[in-house]
């Protein structure tokens, strides 16, 4: 099956340019011993947010939250032996990859098994560490096969419809490709973990462009993990190995970094409050400390511009909102060879 790419000028939304006013943090949400090593993290109805966490060793779950801060309970554990990124559907059932098993596993709410589809090997339509996981824009469903270099497409039933990219460091090519996301265009953007950087592709697997490099200065990354889009065309990637989360406009410059804001969650505090020995360890630390993330391994930019992002080392998610103001041709200067923002 041949995927066609949506030309780039077709019904574009896209803003000619951006006033971008901040990027304020917002909140922290979850908490140790609730969102315990969350991998991934997505956005539900009627103000649900679900992270997929990890166990200690082996095995994980779904935990729900909402942005009240409060504990609605976990799921699908049983089903689940190393999951590694997932994504809800339309009817708030949950499409996971499952790095073990080499699946693609579909859960309900209640955690009840829907199906599942995929086994071990390097033939196409077969699996070796399945990673990011996400819908393209006809729901079909798009999967990184990370030992065999590659992403694949799949009708919902499991039905092979594409191969993108090959193993290797080139261009177009990925080594251990992990997170993905899929634009309004049908873009693919690749978390090239293997290569420290991002490889985009159109709908049709033609190689665009690359973001990054590796490094730990502004605009490179250290085993890039995750990644996520938005509708100005920002490009959002967890960039583990050096514990932040990089944003690159449209065209792979780099525009910010998060690092960490986090203040103590709701529910965090509820918790310390009833220990009085863990509120004179609090009380006697160093808060820069506390606020920073450790190895994020995804984000996401859900509707309302908040990008949400899995502290996986401290099992929180800090939560920041997008303030940006679109703007026409006419009312932006053109493209200057060098910027200074110091006197503006």
């Amino acid at each position: 099956m041949v995927i066609a790419a949506k030309p780039e000028n077709a019904t574009d939304t896209r803003p000619h340019a951006l006033l971008r006013a901040g990027f304020p943090y917002l909140t922290t949400i979850g908490m140790r011993r609730v969102t315990w090593f969350p991998v991934d993290v997505a956005v539900g109805k009627e103000g649900r947010v679900y992270t997929l966490d990890r166990t200690q060793n082996s095995g994980g779950y779904i935990r729900c939250i909402n942005w009240d801060d409060e504990d609605l309970g976990a799921f699908g554990g049983s089903e689940l032996t190393w999951p590694s990124s997932f994504v809800v559907d339309e009817d708030e059932n949950f499409w996971i990859t499952d790095e073990a098993k080499n699946q693609v596993i579909v859960i309900d709410r209640e955690g009840t098994l829907l199906k599942s589809w995929g086994e071990k090997g390097s033939d196409e339509g077969q699996f070796d560490r399945p990673g990011g996981i996400t819908f393209d824009n006809d729901g079909n469903v798009v999967v990184s096969d990370a030992i065999n270099g590659r992403v694949q497409r799949y009708t919902r039933d499991g039905e092979l419809l594409q191969t993108i990219g090959s193993q290797g460091s080139g261009d177009g090519e990925l080594d251990s490709p992990a997170g993905l996301a899929v634009d309004e265009r049908g873009d693919i953007y690749v978390a090239d973990w293997g290569n420290h950087r991002v490889s985009q592709f159109t709908a049709d697997g033609t190689f665009k462009q690359t973001m990054g490099k590796h490094g730990s200065v502004d605009g490179e990354l250290n085993r890039p993990a995750g990644i996520c889009v938005d509708s100005d065309g920002d490009v959002y990637v967890a960039d583990w190995g050096n514990n932040r989360v990089v944003q690159f406009d449209q065209n792979g410059r780099y525009v910010y970094k998060f690092t960490g804001n986090s203040t103590l969650s709701k529910m965090g505090r509820r918790y310390i409050e009833t220990s009085p020995r863990v509120l004179r360890i609090r009380e006697m630390g160093k808060l820069e400390e506390l606020e920073v993330l450790r190895a994020p391994r995804s984000c996401l930019m859900d509707s309302e511009n908040r990008l949400l992002i899995p502290d996986f080392g401290s099992h929180r998610i800090q939560v920041y909102k997008k303030e940006a103001y679109p703007l026409t041709e006419t009312e932006i200067a053109p493209v200057m060879e060098t910027v200074d923002l110091y006197t503006v």
